[in-house]
């Protein structure tokens, strides 16, 4: 998924390593009185360890399976953290043709196409996928567009929290950096 870092990050292994316990429930023999024997690599001390074949243990590594997926996707890419906002702010095309982006009134570059994906996801979480940099450069053109174009920022408000949910949630946390939405 584009929103990864990429597959060598730490969730991988928790995948990688789930999904080879749910391929060892599948794989496991079972005996005569209906209990898997996981004889290869599950031992506790000379005991093999038994476990019931109900299916209760295929439900519960598919669900670890799930948090290790979900653990994985933690935060969003970096690639674009190295933009240069203060040349997209003060620059009268670039911001316009950003902010078209984001209203579905014009094309968007790759880095505002990854920006309007990930954008209701940010507002839902409370930017919890978001790297420091990425916060601070939220805080950055929030400031901006509520003090420079506040029109703009009405735009993107009506799109994007149409109910008004994100302005009450968000508000607290807007006037602490000083900014008065």
């Amino acid at each position: 998924m584009h929103l990864r870092e990429n597959a060598s990050s730490p969730g991988c292994d928790a995948v990688q390593s789930v999904t080879q316990s749910l391929c060892s429930l599948r794989n496991a023999r079972a005996n005569p009185h209906g209990i898997r024997d996981f004889s290869r690599g599950y031992r506790n001390g000379s005991n093999n360890l038994l476990v019931a074949s109900d299916g209760v243990n295929e439900v519960l590594a598919l669900f670890l399976l799930v948090v290790a997926v979900v653990l994985a996707e933690e935060k969003y890419t970096t690639k674009y953290d190295n933009i240069d906002l203060d040349t997209i702010l003060t620059s009268e095309r670039l911001l316009k043709n950003y902010v078209n982006c984001l209203l579905d009134k014009g094309s968007c570059t790759p880095d505002g196409k990854e920006l309007k994906e990930i954008l209701p996801d940010a507002l839902m979480t409370e930017c919890h996928k978001c790297s420091e940099k990425q916060k601070k450069g939220t805080e950055k053109v929030v400031r901006y567009l509520v003090n420079k174009k506040p029109e703009t920022w009405e735009q993107l408000k009506k799109k994007y929290d149409s109910t008004g949910e994100y302005s009450i949630k968000y508000t607290d946390e807007a006037h602490k950096q000083g900014i008065n939405v």
